[in-house]
């Protein structure tokens, strides 16, 4: 079997690393823009109106694969800390002709837990984001702020950083995944090792110090 852990492939593939950036990004940059525009005169003239809900219903609406990338994200996070302790389990308690078979099932078990957990997730941030983000956005930003920053979201530039954020993160996730994988497992092997050998031992102590049921029986009377 070849050196190359069986799950690089689909790890590789699931955007969560870009994901998380780019909504980071977004957030930091809605910080620094409240931050520079929002002035105390500005937040008396964040009143709700009619209006202003349609620039923030936009702004949700071009925001919307961020949500959904949050939510797809919150869901792989469980998922890849399980094909960590997978692949552990695979180099040290499985036959070795056999790990190629059992890692092609564990990863089409990763696969139908995505396929069922991300769908409906991502819908539920959609309904949520209205009554989250939207009434963030609302209870901070004027309607002239709103329509800045709808402008930055639509422009060209902001547009083409998003097409290549995704494929710049995956290059950076890649090489540091092989060059510190390595390196990783063994640490994680160890920590893992040191854990099994505590419980192993705080079991081992409290069986020899519980009785046995002959002497936990009452002496008989004469």
């Amino acid at each position: 079997m070849s050196s190359r852990c069986p799950y690089r492939a689909r790890l590789s593939g699931l955007p969560l690393f870009g994901v998380m950036a780019t909504f980071v990004f977004v957030l930091v940059f809605l910080f620094v823009f409240l931050l520079a525009h929002l002035s105390p005169e500005a937040s008396a003239q964040t009143a709700s109106s009619p209006s202003k809900k349609d620039l923030i219903t936009q702004i949700l609406k071009l925001q919307q694969p961020v949500v959904e990338g949050l939510a797809q994200a919150l869901a792989e996070q469980p998922a890849a800390q399980l094909i960590q302790q997978a692949r552990l389990a695979l180099q040290t308690g499985v036959a070795a002709e056999r790990r190629l078979e059992v890692g092609r099932g564990l990863q089409a078990d990763v696969k139908k837990y995505l396929d069922e957990a991300v769908p409906p997730l991502k819908e539920q941030a959609i309904q949520l984001a209205p009554a989250t983000v939207g009434l963030f956005l609302e209870e901070k930003f004027t309607e002239d702020e709103l329509k800045e920053l709808i402008a930055i979201l639509e422009s060209p530039i902001n547009r083409r950083l998003q097409e290549l954020s995704a494929q710049m993160q995956r290059v950076l996730s890649d090489t540091l995944m092989a060059q510190t994988h390595t390196d990783l497992e063994a640490k994680v092997r160890v920590l893992q090792q040191n854990m099994l050998k505590r419980l192993e031992n705080k079991q081992t102590k409290t069986q020899t110090q519980a009785p046995s049921a002959e002497q936990a029986k009452p002496a008989a009377k004469p």
